[in-house]
């Protein structure tokens, strides 16, 4: 004949067992709701729990095939392990030294994720934060790896991090049911490849943010950055510009290319390592993930004219191959430039309304459609917008 042993804790305060402790199969073990249990040993439920109260955990856990995790908290002195199938919690709390590795099929926290102190890598585990939220992060804990949370109508903040370093990502126009995934790595660098009016990018770690949920979200992106090395960014491009500041940027899948969006507002900065960084623009998320890096791009305290004093037609990237001036953030009304050679032969004129300077330009061959020889040309420009007119007049070497 089989024999069930249960174990029930009713009552409140905190119940402390010092030895490894091993639920055996036949046996079964009830929580009250306002009880808490400290363990300071290894754990093993290989029976049945069903915890309503507070886990207080200081070395591995494994719960078998349970699902009723309960409130857990992590106080260990060193790395700690989970392990486990299909798991439900309450509260996720982290208070440790070490990492916490998680290696389950899935845990689902109804009520918080509490990073107070340690590091959290959930592995191959989809962890999931459903109707509560997460809180803390700094540079003594963080999450590394991926995590999503359904939005319960407020912001949906992630604390991540990578490599020692505290990088959270937060989307700040998130509604009720949105359940978006956010996951840290290092990026490939050799697919970080700046579009228009980015210098350059990072290769220290990128975000990548995937909707779960069905209807699309637009928001704006805060993201905390620590641990980047803005000056030193990968397959950079010349912008000529008096000044440069840090810009959140996204991958246009069809484009292969990463593209900024803009500068909300930006505090705590030396603008090259850490920050806090706001887009103005918002991030759309559709069904494909949203591949999210750190980039650099020139700043200008209005509308940034610019004319390049070097010009190769046979650039790298398509948009450096015409010889035009560059002008951010307004439309253009009109469009006037002529170019010369050293004996004032013409070789270039445009003048256009409703203009696109990126369509227009010169592309370094004669009227002929030779190629022009390599030397100094000269030009004038003029760039007419709502805001204003913006002429130049100067010189430009061509390269070959």
């Amino acid at each position: 004949m089989r024999l069930l042993f249960f174990i029930s804790i009713l009552f409140a305060g905190v119940q402390c067992l010092a030895q490894p402790f091993t639920l055996q199969p036949n046996a079964s073990m009830y929580i009250e709701g306002n009880a808490k249990v400290f363990f300071s040993n290894e754990v093993n439920f290989e029976g049945s729990l069903d915890n309503r109260g507070t886990l207080i955990l200081s070395k591995d856990v494994d719960f078998a095939a349970n699902t009723s995790a309960g409130s857990m908290e992590f106080t260990g002195g060193a790395d700690q392990k989970l392990t486990g199938a299909e798991l439900l919690a309450k509260d996720l709390i982290l208070f440790k030294q070490g990492r916490l590795f998680l290696f389950a099929n899935t845990i689902d926290v109804s009520g918080m994720l509490d990073m107070n102190k340690g590091y959290l890598y959930p592995q191959a585990t989809k962890v999931h934060v459903s109707s509560g939220q997460i809180a803390g992060g700094s540079a003594e804990s963080y999450i590394e790896g991926r995590i999503s949370q359904t939005s319960v109508g407020n912001a949906l903040y992630y604390p991540m991090g990578i490599d020692g370093y505290f990088n959270s990502l937060s989307l700040l126009q998130a509604s009720q049911g949105d359940k978006i995934a956010v996951e840290i790595a290092i990026p490939d660098a050799s697919l970080l490849i700046p579009g228009d009016s980015l210098i350059g990018l990072a290769d220290e770690a990128q975000w990548i943010v995937t909707k779960e949920s069905e209807k699309n979200l637009a928001t704006t992106v805060e993201v905390n950055f620590d641990g980047f090395e803005l000056n030193a960014l990968v397959n950079p491009q010349t912008i000529r510009a008096h000044r440069y500041g840090p810009v959140i940027a996204h991958l246009d899948a069809e484009e292969g290319k990463y593209f900024q969006l803009g500068i909300g507002s930006l505090t705590d900065t030396d603008s090259l390592t850490y920050g806090m960084l706001t887009s103005a623009k918002t991030l759309v998320l559709r069904n494909e993930p949203k591949y999210v890096s750190l980039g650099r791009m020139p700043l200008s305290s209005g509308p940034a004219f610019f004319v390049p004093n070097i010009f190769a037609p046979r650039a790298s990237l398509e948009e450096n191959r015409l010889f035009r001036p560059f002008l951010a953030g307004i439309p253009v009304e009109k469009f006037t430039m002529a170019i010369w050679d050293g004996y004032n032969v013409e070789m270039y004129s445009v003048n256009q309304t409703d203009a696109v300077l990126d369509e227009l330009g010169w592309d370094g061959t004669t009227n002929g459609g030779a190629a022009a020889s390599e030397g100094v040309y000269y030009y004038s420009v003029q760039v007419v917008t709502p805001q204003g007119s913006f002429s130049k007049k100067g010189s430009f070497i061509l390269l070959r």
